[in-house]
């Protein structure tokens, strides 16, 4: 271990050691950071201060949140009339600097609410609401260093949250094991390096890991850009999972900062796809008459229309190019199509007709081409007229190419009978019935 990392792993196990306990507003930030309230059709509660309310407007709406009417956080909304109880285990971070360092502590919270009910004016129960918490890890970072981690352990692959090998020592962990990179709620009350302030980070967005935020603020220009051009739901974006997006489109994204049109996007998904669109379509991605439109949801599907037009017109000459060689191949098949009905010989002129239906061998190589492009199947691509021991029958429901029927000419059987896409048709009993009852006529002309 080179001299310097001993340095900086003796300097953050110094300052882990001086980092004060969660105090008080940190403690109530934890505590209402996740809260649910549990709806009835006259009565709720709310898991974080575990106080009845009225809910009988709120069962009837359609919200999704509200601030509880007792103890004021915002709370989520479930139906469940009948929950007393509620457990919730999740990850809370104290954002905070220790010298020159930029600290993300890491506490893994418990919070365990028993309902109060009331009776009238008379209380049945009194109120049971009690958060636990441990520190687990802490994320140390400083511009120009590798970043450092110190905590507990792991009990092998953890993909539970509680997974934590409470007896182990706290100390510097590797930084590559990516279980660390746990996402969970902040405390309101944030410290930031005057360093990150420079480059545009002022605060952590509780939408995003807090460790990717501060990492590609140290080490990539593109979100001190976006940061301080205000694009912060673009920088989400970026510190996420579409990264490559924004790298792969950046020159047009500065173009669109320096427009001050980021202001108006509200969903940079459809921005990027737009965007994809145009670079398909061939259009110019530097001019803002493209990429910043009025009404980018208009753009973005007018520009999906045109890549659809341009893909099927695409297909069809793929198809039409297909077309000419397979006529190529077919005239310049000569002698394969003389073989095949030397091979063939007598049985191509048996027929067996039943009212609508017909079964006749395929005549020619051109016939197996009509066939395998009628029906959508294989027929003439695997070039089953060379095969050995293999007669291919036509079927024809009033004229109509329905099913192609191969047969085993050892064993006199059908091997299989396929439709349109290698399905069955609505006629296969009937065709496959037919077949079987006439296979000697075939044999006898065969011999």
């Amino acid at each position: 271990m080179a001299k310097g990392d001993i340095k900086r792993r003796r300097e953050v196990e110094r300052l882990s050691a001086s980092l004060p306990s969660m105090n008080a507003e940190q403690r109530k930030d934890a505590t209402e950071c996740c809260g649910t309230a549990w709806l009835g059709a006259k009565k709720g509660w709310c898991d974080v201060c575990a106080q009845e309310f009225d809910s009988e407007s709120l069962w009837k709406g359609r919200k999704k949140h509200i601030v509880c009417p007792v103890c004021g956080a915002r709370v989520d909304l479930k139906r469940s009339p009948n929950k007393r109880t509620n457990t919730q285990k999740y990850y809370f971070h104290i954002v905070t600097t220790a010298e020159s360092w930029q600290v993300v502590r890491t506490f893994l919270c418990t919070r365990k609410a028993r309902r109060v009910e009331r009776f009238g004016t008379e209380i049945l129960n009194h109120s049971d609401m009690e958060l636990d918490y441990t520190e687990v890890f802490q994320r140390f970072f400083k511009p120009d260093t590798v970043p450092m981690i110190i905590g507990l352990g792991l009990r092998g692959l953890r993909y539970y949250s509680d997974a934590w090998n409470w007896d182990s020592e706290w100390k510097i962990r590797s930084y590559r094991y990516t279980a660390y990179d746990e996402w969970g709620w902040m405390a309101r009350k944030q410290e930031i390096l005057p360093e990150l302030r420079k480059l545009g980070l002022k605060k952590l967005n509780e939408n995003v890991s807090p460790y990717n935020q501060i990492q590609h603020v140290m080490v990539n220009y593109q979100a001190e850009v976006m940061l301080k051009a205000g694009a912060v739901k673009l920088f989400e974006k970026f510190v996420g999972r579409d990264d490559y997006r924004v790298r792969s489109h950046w020159e047009s994204i500065r173009i669109v900062l320096r427009h001050g049109y980021h202001k108006r996007v509200r969903d940079w998904g459809m921005w990027f796809d737009m965007m994809d669109a145009l670079k398909e379509n061939g259009k110019d991605l530097h001019n803002p008459h493209y990429i910043c439109p009025e009404n980018l949801r208009k753009a973005h599907d007018e520009q999906f229309a045109i890549r659809e037009r341009r893909r099927e017109k695409a297909r069809r000459e793929r198809e039409r190019q297909e077309a000419i060689r397979m006529a190529e191949m077919l005239s310049d098949d000569g002698k394969t199509n003389l073989a095949y009905l030397e091979k063939m010989g007598k049985v191509l002129g048996v027929m067996v007709k039943n009212k609508d239906i017909t079964l006749k061998p395929l005549q020619n190589i051109r016939d197996f081409f009509e066939e395998g492009s009628t029906l959508h199947h294989c027929v003439f691509q695997n070039k089953y007229y060379q095969h050995q021991d293999c007669l291919i029958i036509g079927a024809r429901v009033n004229g109509k190419r329905t099913e192609t029927i191969e047969i085993d000419t050892k064993a006199w059987k059908i091997v299989q009978c396929r439709g349109k896409h290698n399905q069955s048709s609505e006629h296969h009993t009937r065709i496959v019935k037919l077949m079987n009852e006439n296979m000697n006529k075939f044999k006898t002309a065969m011999v």
